[in-house]
C-alpha cells in the first residue's frame, strides 16, 4: 500500500516470513510510542487497519465498444506501456469489457497516453476504440486490512464516509483477496477522502491493546445506589449474557461527580470493587488509585480516544445538561441508555435533537428506566408503534414510591411514617420531593407524552401538576423535611377517611392524551384496577386503535433499586442483541 516509504513491500518479506514485529518511529519525536506492525489478527474486530495515500497520479482510460469479448486487449494496454518502462499503480475494468482504467505516476501520463493511441492506432481509426482518455490531478487512497476478507459492509462503509465527507469516487479497484481497496479521487479531495476513512474507521482512535471482537464496553455515569447495583448484576450476570448474546459486557469507565476511572481493557474485578467500597463510605473515585478528576465528557472524551467495541453510554445519574452529553456520544458512535429522565423530559428541541442525533448516527437511544423502573413501558410504547399502531392516550399510576405511600396511608398509617419508610427503603429519589411534589411522575408522563407522539414538537401542552406537598420544599435536609411532613398528617387521614366512606382509595395518577398531560392525586374505586394496588406497584394503561375496546395494561413493581438496575441492563441487552446481528 502507499505511505512510509521505510516500509518497502520487498523489506517486509523476511520480517512477515519470521513473525517479527516491526516498529516504525518518528525521529522528529523520538519519544512518541510510534506503530507497531506484526502478526495478530483477530477476525471482525476493527477490520481495516490502515487508510494510505498517493499524490501526483493520473487516470487513463481506453474505451470503446469494439473492446467487448474481444482477447488481447488487456495485453496489449500492459505490453505497449511495459515496453516505456512505465509501472501501472492501480487497475479498474467494467465487466462490460468496454473500457479499462489505469493509474499511473502523472509525469508519465502523457508518455503513457502516447503508447496507447499508437498501439490502438487501427481500432481508433475504424471507431472500435473511441477514446484514449487522460485525467490528471489525481491522487491514490487505500484502505487495507486483514481483517476485511470477508467481512460485510467494509466497502460501503468506505463509499459513505467519502460521500459523508463530500468526496467524489472516480474509480474503484479491489483485489479478490479483499484485503485492499483503492479509490481514485480528485488530487483537490485526496487530504479530505483520507481523514474521512480514518476517522470512518475509528483509526484516529487508540488501539486499547486487547482483542475484543465480542466486547460489549460500557461508560457507566453515576455511581450511586442504582450505578452500584447495577455494577452487581454486571458482575452476576456476566456469564449469561456471554452465554445469551456471544458479547462480554466491560465497564471501560466509571464516572462520578468528583471524576473518573478508566481502563480500554475494562476495569478490573478488583478495581471495581474498591469503586464500590468507596461509594460506599462517601470517597469520591478521582481519589482512588487511578483515579482522574474531570467531568463526565472529559471522560467520556478520554474513553472514545480508544478503539471500543459496540460502546454504550449509561447514564444512571440524576445530573443536569446529559443532553448535550448525550448527543456527542451519538455522533462518536456510542448507543446510549438512560435512566435519567432530566435530558427527555427537559427544552422540547433538546429532546428533538438527541432522536435526530441518533437517526443520523444509526445508534439507539433506549430510556426504559425513565418511566417504568423495570417495567417494559417504553418498550411495549414502542412495539405499539412500531407494528403501526396509533396510541390514543396513556394513563396509570407512574411512582412506585407514591405509590408507597398512598398504600400505607389506606392503612391508616400517617404520611410522615409512610415517606420516612419509603426513603429508608430506598424508593425515594436522593430528595423525597421530587416524589411527593410531582416533580418525578410529571417528567415521566412528559416522556410518555412525546414517545408516544401524544405531544408533538409544536403542540406540547404544559403539565397540570397538583403534588402531596409544595415544590418548595425541595433541598430540605431531612430532619425538617420530616417536621413539616408531621404538620400535614391529620390532614391527609381526614382524606383518607372521606374517601374510604365512599368505598374508595386515594393514587397518584397521570393521565396521558391529545393537548393534556395531567397529573395529581385522584380518588379511584378500591376495586378498580388503579385501586387494587399495593405497595410500589405500577400500572401503565394503553388506550390505542388496536386495544381500543379493552385497553393493553402493563403492571408490577415500579421502585427499588434492584428493579430499575435491572431495567438498565434490559435495555443494555437490548442494544447488545441490536448490536450482535
Amino acid at each position: 500500500f502507499y505511505g512510509a516509504k521505510v516500509l518497502h513491500q520487498r523489506t517486509m518479506i523476511p520480517a512477515q516470513t519470521r513473525r517479527i514485529p516491526v516498529v516504525t518511529r518518528n525521529s522528529l519525536r523520538p519519544e512518541a510510542e510510534g506503530t507497531v506492525v506484526d502478526a495478530r489478527f483477530t477476525p471482525g474486530s476493527h477490520p481495516v487497519k490502515a487508510v494510505s495515500a498517493v499524490r501526483a497520479q493520473a487516470l487513463l482510460s481506453v474505451e470503446g465498444k469494439g473492446m467487448a469479448g474481444v482477447p488481447g486487449v488487456s495485453a496489449r494496454v500492459f505490453t505497449a506501456l511495459a515496453a516505456r518502462q512505465i509501472s501501472v499503480t492501480m487497475i479498474s475494468q467494467a465487466s462490460s469489457e468496454s473500457s479499462i482504467c489505469l493509474a499511473l505516476p502523472a509525469d508519465q501520463a502523457e508518455d503513457a497516453a502516447l503508447a496507447l493511441r499508437e498501439a490502438f492506432r487501427p481500432e481508433l481509426s475504424r471507431g472500435e476504440v473511441e477514446e484514449v482518455g487522460l485525467r490528471p490531478g489525481v491522487g491514490l487512497v487505500a484502505v487495507v486490512g486483514l481483517g476485511m476478507a470477508h467481512t460485510r459492509g467494509v466497502a460501503a462503509r468506505a463509499m459513505g464516509a467519502c460521500a459523508d465527507a463530500g468526496v467524489n469516487i472516480l474509480a474503484i479497484a479491489q483485489g479478490s483477496s479483499e484485503l485492499n481497496i483503492t479509490l481514485a479521487l480528485d488530487e483537490a479531495d485526496l487530504e479530505r477522502g483520507v481523514r474521512a476513512l480514518h476517522e470512518g474507521f475509528g483509526l484516529h482512535r487508540i488501539d486499547p491493546g486487547v482483542d475484543d471482537p465480542d466486547g460489549l464496553n460500557l461508560v457507566l455515569l453515576g455511581v450511586g445506589a442504582i450505578g452500584q447495583d447495577l455494577l452487581r448484576l454486571l458482575v452476576q450476570r456476566k456469564e449469561h449474557v456471554r452465554a445469551r448474546f456471544g458479547l462480554t459486557p466491560r465497564v471501560v469507565a466509571l464516572v462520578d461527580r468528583s471524576g473518573y476511572l478508566l481502563d480500554p481493557a475494562g476495569l478490573s474485578g478488583e478495581a471495581l470493587g474498591e469503586a464500590l467500597e468507596a461509594k460506599r463510605t462517601r470517597r469520591p473515585l478521582s481519589e482512588l488509585r487511578g483515579g482522574v478528576q474531570g467531568s463526565a465528557r472529559a471522560a467520556l472524551q478520554a474513553a472514545l480516544e480508544y478503539r471500543l467495541t459496540r460502546p454504550i453510554l449509561v447514564d444512571v445519574s440524576d445530573a443536569d445538561g446529559a443532553d448535550v452529553l448525550f448527543e456527542e456520544a451519538l455522533a462518536r458512535g456510542c448507543d446510549v441508555v438512560t435512566a435519567n429522565k432530566k435530558p427527555l423530559a427537559g427544552p422540547r428541541a433538546a429532546f428533538e435533537a438527541l432522536r435526530a442525533a441518533a437517526g443520523r448516527a444509526g445508534r439507539v437511544l433506549k430510556a426504559e428506566a425513565t418511566v417504568g423502573a423495570g417495567l417494559p413501558v417504553v418498550d411495549t410504547l414502542e412495539i405499539l408503534l412500531g407494528t403501526g399502531d396509533t396510541v390514543r392516550a396513556v394513563q396509570g399510576c407512574l411512582s412506585g414510591t407514591l405509590g408507597f405511600v398512598m398504600s400505607a396511608l389506606e392503612a391508616g398509617r400517617p404520611l410522615s411514617e409512610a415517606v420516612a419508610e419509603a426513603k429508608a427503603k430506598g424508593y425515594t429519589e436522593p430528595d423525597p420531593v421530587a416524589d411527593l411534589s410531582g416533580a418525578d411522575v410529571a417528567r415521566k408522563a412528559v416522556i410518555l407524552a412525546r414517545w408516544s407522539g401524544l405531544a408533538g414538537p409544536d403542540d406540547e401542552p404544559a403539565v397540570q401538576l397538583e403534588g402531596l406537598v409544595d415544590a418548595s420544599w425541595a433541598g430540605l435536609p431531612w430532619p425538617e423535611l420530616e417536621t413539616r411532613l408531621k404538620t400535614l398528617d391529620a390532614e391527609f387521614e381526614a382524606r383518607r377517611g372521606a374517601a374510604e366512606a365512599a368505598g374508595e382509595v386515594w393514587r397518584y395518577v397521570a393521565h396521558v392524551a391529545p393537548g393534556e398531560i395531567r397529573v395529581g392525586p385522584a380518588r379511584v374505586a378500591k376495586d378498580s384496577p388503579a385501586g387494587r394496588l399495593a405497595g410500589t406497584e405500577n400500572l401503565v394503561v394503553f388506550h390505542s386503535d388496536r386495544y381500543n375496546t379493552i385497553p393493553l395494561v402493563v403492571t408490577g413493581p415500579g421502585a427499588g433499586v434492584e428493579v430499575t438496575a435491572m431495567g438498565v441492563l434490559g435495555d443494555i441487552l437490548r442494544v447488545a442483541a441490536e448490536r450482535r446481528r
